[in-house]
């Protein structure tokens, strides 16, 4: 997504950012990492990974700036409603499939109103 935003804004890293809810320091950030990745053949992709390309830069391109509510955390409570959904009982499992320690798996729960009955 930080390659397709900062190919979608002709290398504006505030837009970018914008586009997907980062600071910008932060997108600069994950751009260096990436590029670097890329770079040094490290960005490991599977062999299907290329039909997903234009996936990702459609939907940059589709991101209403005057909205300004960035990509990834819509795609981040989308995520989270899924993974809630198949494993509601196991967070232990939730956080690691969300990347995030199990305080914060809670913290998101809470803050985007999924819960637990």
């Amino acid at each position: 997504m930080v390659l397709a935003a900062n190919e979608a804004t002709e290398g504006n890293a505030r837009q970018a950012a914008i586009m997907l809810g980062l600071a910008e320091t932060t997108f600069r950030r994950q751009l260096e990492k990436v590029s670097a990745l890329a770079e040094s053949g490290l960005l490991l992709r599977t062999s299907s990974w290329s039909a997903f390309t234009p996936i990702f830069s459609e939907i940059i391109k589709s991101i209403d700036l005057e909205n300004q509510q960035g990509i990834i955390e819509q795609a981040r409570s989308m995520l989270l409603q899924q993974v809630f959904n198949k494993i509601p009982k196991d967070h232990k499992k939730g956080a690691a499939l969300m990347g995030v320690t199990g305080p914060t798996y809670r913290r998101l729960l809470e803050s985007t109103g999924v819960h637990s009955a």
